[in-house]
């Protein structure tokens, strides 16, 4: 955490560390029903077409090969965990 005192109070950076087994965000479950199927490839699909605005936690599940982005390889990703179960 960094905080610096302004005339408006507050500011500053605070840095977290997700673990997915710890707070309940499963990498791919962009829905969080805690379910891995076709509605998560539509709302990562929905995220791409800029159809809309992942939260962050939606960015945290729906970078699967944690480039720091979502794009068409994460969608690759998350079909073959679907095809895969």
């Amino acid at each position: 955490i960094s905080l610096d005192q302004t005339e408006n109070g507050l500011s500053g950076e605070l840095d977290l560390i997700m673990n997915s087994s710890d707070d309940g965000v499963f990498l791919g479950d962009l829905n969080f029903d805690l379910n891995i199927n076709i509605q998560d490839i539509v709302v990562l699909v929905s995220i791409i077409i800029d159809s809309i605005t992942a939260s962050d936690f939606q960015f945290y599940s729906g970078d699967l090969n944690n480039d720091g982005g979502i794009d068409i390889l994460d969608i690759v990703y998350l079909v073959n965990i679907i095809l895969n179960d």
